[in-house]
């Protein structure tokens, strides 16, 4: 903790003691000086010591490695420990469900003409042990939250085992008696890139052949928000599917490939995509048309200067504003930032989506066939991974694709699907981020006897 205290003094607090000392001293003019001390404090107070406390223990913020001293060993043993927690529970709640009658409402679901969404969960084992069960949750979460919105009887999901060697996905397996579950038969393949595309086509067929008007196509460590059947039936509905003109609501006929419903949250900084920037820009404007209010306040009240007066103008007090809001957000990270969007499924934005990752995404119907059509005539390698293919037929298509913020699934797969043996420290840190900060099912899941 000593050792910690001294980086955070050594790259965060030193910077700033030298730089207000050394504006005070060069100032002659009485007023600079207070707003320059003023300015200083506020800094200080912000950066050096109500941030350090404050985003000690919050997974993703820059000061959180630096404070606590955490080894990627660390943050990867907690977060396994907190799954192994969430899977028993989620075991439990298992235990207590009708297999037969549960099985029975999907199987339902999947023969009915009008179905709104298709959910496919792709899966694989992982050889890990013990098994982080990351299947088991998802399936759980996304009975449970359909069936508290109602939205079975407008959903069919099921599972897509795309297991191919010998031995069995028992965990698929068992989810079975509970869930609709279809098998690959294709062989075996040496490539884990052509295996990934060949795998991930096999799914998305499976879901098109029952008609829906959208398919989710979700990796199995892909968790749910609580909430997300609502907010995305809403975004699509009033975003999506219709436009606002002179008042009124009308069908918006554009076409679109794609509506990814996750972004990586330890990749979601603002100086990686031009759009997240412009947020981070935004952000601080508005921050600094505030803080301009705030030191005006308080030069008048400490020092009595008047807010008529020309001395101190408005000008560099959104300066200084406008630096202290970048400096705040870049520090404690776009994912807190945007935490206050989901008090309300009408706060969710659409932005342009992004090449990376595929843990979420829903596609609509009408554009399923030229995506399968695409990637039947590629070869993928290390270089061009399916996510990027995928980008390459959005630019080859022009069509526009989407990005839903916040995040309405997490991605909790600390143990890879494809590499058992490696654990990624950032999907841990990620993890902690999402169980301590996000509502998720997993507090519905703790037995209550």
């Amino acid at each position: 903790m000593e050792r910690s205290s001294t980086c955070i003094c050594k790259f965060v607090c030193k910077p700033f003691v030298y730089c207000g000392a050394k504006f005070i001293s060069l100032s002659r003019n009485r007023k600079l000086k207070r707003f320059l001390l003023a300015t200083f404090t506020i800094y200080f107070l912000t950066f050096c010591i109500a941030l350090p406390i404050l985003c000690h223990d919050l997974p993703l913020t820059k000061y959180y490695r630096l404070w606590k001293g955490t080894s990627r060993q660390a943050l990867i043993n907690e977060a396994k420990e907190i799954n192994s927690f969430n899977a028993d529970n989620a075991q439990t709640h298992l235990d207590r469900m009708p297999k037969e009658a549960t099985k029975q409402l999907y199987e339902e679901s999947m023969r009915k003409q009008d179905l709104r969404y298709a959910i496919v969960v792709q899966t694989i084992p992982r050889n890990g042990r013990p098994s982080p069960r990351y299947l088991s949750q998802l399936m759980l979460a996304l009975h449970d939250i359909l069936r508290e919105s109602g939205g079975i009887t407008e959903t069919a999901l099921f599972i897509c085992n795309t297991q191919r060697s010998a031995g069995e996905h028992k965990e698929a397996v068992d989810l079975s008696e509970y869930f609709p579950m279809v098998q690959t038969s294709l062989g075996p393949r040496v490539d884990r890139y052509e295996r990934e595309k060949e795998d991930y086509l096999f799914c998305l067929q499976e879901a098109q052949k029952l008609s829906p008007k959208y398919v989710i196509v979700l990796q199995d460590d892909a968790l749910p928000r609580a909430d997300f059947y609502t907010v995305l039936d809403y975004v699509l509905k009033y975003r999506v599917e219709t436009q606002i003109h002179q008042s009124e609501l009308h069908l918006d006929q554009d076409e679109w490939l794609w509506l990814k419903l996750n972004f990586p949250d330890s990749l979601a900084k603002y100086e990686r995509n031009y759009y997240f920037a412009l947020e981070w820009v935004s952000v601080s404007l508005i921050g600094a048309s505030i803080f301009v209010f705030m030191m005006r306040f308080i030069l008048t009240l400490c020092w009595g200067i008047n807010a008529d007066e020309k001395a101190i103008g408005v000008l560099p007090c959104f300066l200084v504003g406008f630096v202290y809001f970048m400096l705040f957000t870049w520090l404690l990270g776009r994912p807190y930032v945007t935490l206050p969007l989901t008090l309300s499924k009408s706060f969710y934005s659409l932005g342009p989506g992004t090449s990376c990752c595929l843990p979420a995404v829903l596609y609509p119907q009408s554009q399923i066939p030229g995506i399968i059509g695409f990637l039947e005539t590629v070869e993928l390698d290390r270089t061009r991974p399916l996510d990027f293919a995928l980008d390459d037929y959005r630019a080859q298509s022009k069509l526009r694709q989407f990005l839903i913020s916040p995040n309405l699934f997490f991605h909790i797969g600390v143990v890879s699907a494809l590499h058992s043996s490696t654990s990624n420290s950032r999907v841990a840190e990620s993890f902690l981020f999402i169980v301590k900060t996000m509502k998720t099912p997993f507090s519905n899941w703790i037995p209550q006897d």
